[in-house]
């Protein structure tokens, strides 16, 4: 079994899919505690949420590392990017739909939910834009060139964390129906796995050349 060093929030910025995975366990991932004693708390074994975390991880990569660059960002392009902003829109489109049916005095914590899932759509969207203009034609001919777009990509996948937080916490606020928080949780799932496939493997893979 991995050791995951830090605390619950660094372990998260390095391994975004444990986002996913600490959520399912009832885990806070903001917390700045060690997994060991956030896992103490809720009597959940370390083992378990490291396991599960190991094979999430694995399902994403599972074959990726040895195709093409060009296929890989083929695969991410098709898979995540072209899926997100049609996914945010309709959430968006949910919320606007439960803040008319609530009461008056609920609705401000309903638009502040739409203003911060907002906040992070025009993020991701404009982060999107760079990659498929910029960093992933460079990446397909001279990949071993590319190591400051690289970090300048990786610094703004930190941002994205950080407004994904923010976004949940919003959610957190807000009493209203499931579907609304069902359709974030795959918007995070997505952007989680999305992070996952380009740091550790297609950026690791163009910086390796």
């Amino acid at each position: 079994m991995r050791v995951l060093e830090g605390s619950v929030i660094q372990i998260c910025e390095r391994h975004p899919l444990a986002i996913v995975v600490f959520r399912r366990h009832g885990l806070d991932p903001t917390r700045h505690v060690t997994l060991e004693a956030a896992c103490r708390e809720h009597g959940i074994a370390v083992e378990t949420v490291v396991g599960e975390l190991e094979r999430a991880e694995a399902a994403i990569t599972n074959g990726w590392p040895t195709r093409t660059i060009p296929a890989l960002i083929d695969h991410i392009v098709h898979t995540y990017h072209r899926m997100f902003d049609r996914d945010v829109v309709a959430t968006q489109a949910a919320i606007d739909q439960a803040c008319e049916a609530t009461t008056p005095a609920a609705r401000p914590i309903w638009r502040a939910l739409h203003a911060a899932l907002d906040e992070l759509r025009t993020l991701v969207v404009e982060h999107m834009d760079k990659e498929e203009r910029v960093l992933f034609p460079w990446l397909s001919t001279r990949a071993d060139t590319a190591a400051g777009p690289i970090r300048v990509m990786q610094l703004e996948h930190a941002d994205t964390i950080a407004l994904l937080h923010a976004v949940r916490t919003a959610m957190d606020r807000c009493a209203g129906p499931e579907a609304v928080a069902a359709s974030f949780d795959a918007i995070e799932r997505q952007l989680c796995e999305h992070i996952y496939l380009e740091d550790e493997v297609l950026f690791r893979r163009a910086l390796e050349a």
